[in-house]
């Protein structure tokens, strides 16, 4: 399971970065820039949740 969440991490971590890069490359309307930001939000939510997750299962 452990590995399982490593590599969505990576995954996760991939993705931010290849939105970052094609956001700056092309001209985004209003609307697709304030989507991206809510993506971007989500998955680092959902990536500190997890690890909150998992130190709370450790102790």
């Amino acid at each position: 399971m452990k590995t399982i969440h490593k590599i969505q991490n990576a995954i996760a971590v991939i993705a931010l970065a290849m939105v970052t890069h094609l956001a700056l490359q092309i001209e985004m309307t209003r609307n697709e820039t304030i989507s991206c930001i809510i993506m971007l939000l989500l998955t680092v939510f959902m990536l500190l949740e997890r690890s909150s997750k998992e130190v709370h299962q450790k102790e």
